[in-house]
């Protein structure tokens, strides 16, 4: 993925994680923590159909992508739910 496409997506949600809202590094080389480099996530997972697009990318940290996975945002709703009932 070129540089100009990494920054529109960047942009998308003004550098934050679109999940947990953690200010994110757009520079692949970061001198933040790991966690707040920016990844690229399908919205809807190629596996599922998704297309590489613009309107199906979101920027993640990287925690936020390897939990969603190939999962929907639906499924990662309930993911999500299910480990913090698993918390209690």
């Amino acid at each position: 993925m070129g540089a100009a496409l990494r920054k529109q997506v960047y942009k998308k949600t003004n550098g934050r994680c679109a999940f947990c809202n953690m200010k994110l590094t757009l520079n692949k080389l970061n001198r933040g923590s790991e966690n707040q480099r920016m990844t690229i996530d399908h919205i809807i997972p190629k596996s599922k159909g998704g297309e590489s697009i613009l309107d199906n990318y979101q920027p993640l940290c990287t925690r936020c992508n390897q939990c969603k996975g190939s999962l929907l945002e639906d499924e990662m709703e309930v993911k999500t739910w299910m480990i913090k009932l698993k918390q209690k």
